[in-house]
């Protein structure tokens, strides 16, 4: 079984030019930690406005991948003695590892014959790994300044205000700084201010959408472009693209409107 996993990071709002390279290293470093615990998954996504970082993550296992160890022993000679019994080194190795003598195998290598036993780890809930890794993966994420603010230690972009956390619609609990994890995000900050109550990864967006909120960069880009063509168009001009300024601006808002 598998399900969908979300980090919000709500914030005080954050520089336009740190919003790209934020969004990346969050993907990125996510990645790698999944990877390293054996957590499989089809995909991830990181997207960001000036009050928020998030990362999505698509069906999740809910387990982490079992594992096989091998634990190498005493040599062959120092296990056993001449007539095949076990000596007091092989009972302390295989009593360390929780097995009885008689599962202990013999493996050749090239300095010669050992003791080894095979031990099976059960891998791990998803929810209890994530709580774990959730903070440090905050944490880590880079920006060309940060600040601290309030009594605490807590270093990051801008104030963080709340934190939204679930794995399918079950909250993943942990604390970064002061701020605890939970259900909720929160809309526009003039349009829509009020906490948003989100109870699965599917409805997060249309909830935002809803609270006057496109967490999508490129969709925001979108909206600017064909609003200023639009706007153009309507008193017989053109526009002349701009790249670099459009992904500023897209970064400078949570919902895009065209004036002109």
């Amino acid at each position: 079984m598998s399900k969908d996993f979300i980090i919000e990071i709500g914030t005080e709002e954050i520089p336009a030019g740190f919003i790209t390279q934020a969004v990346g290293a969050m993907n990125k470093k996510l990645e790698t930690l999944l990877r390293e615990h054996r957590c499989n998954f089809s995909s991830i996504n990181s997207l960001g406005t000036p009050r928020r970082l998030t990362v999505i993550v698509e069906r999740l296992d809910e387990e982490q991948d079992d594992i096989v160890t091998e634990v190498m022993g005493p040599s062959r000679e120092k296990g056993f003695d001449t007539d095949g019994n076990p000596t007091k080194a092989a009972e302390g190795f295989a009593r360390g590892q929780g097995v009885a003598v008689g599962e202990l195998q013999v493996v050749e290598t090239k300095k010669g014959a050992y003791l080894s036993v095979k031990k099976k780890i059960k891998g791990r809930k998803a929810v209890d790994l994530l709580r774990e890794i959730a903070p440090p993966l905050i944490e880590s994420i880079p920006f060309p300044k940060a600040m601290r603010w309030g009594d605490g230690e807590m270093a990051f972009a801008r104030p963080i205000h709340w934190i939204l956390s679930l794995y399918g619609s079950e909250v993943v609990p942990f604390t970064v700084g002061e701020i605890e994890s939970g259900v909720f995000t929160r809309g526009h900050r003039f349009l829509k201010p009020k906490p948003v109550k989100v109870t699965s990864v599917k409805t997060y967006r249309d909830k935002l959408k809803a609270a006057n909120v496109i967490l999508d960069p490129e969709e925001r880009r979108a909206i600017i472009r064909d609003g200023i063509e639009k706007a153009a168009r309507e008193v017989g001009g053109s526009c002349i693209e701009n790249l670099p300024l459009l992904e500023e601006v897209a970064n400078l808002v949570e919902y895009p409107v065209v004036l002109r």
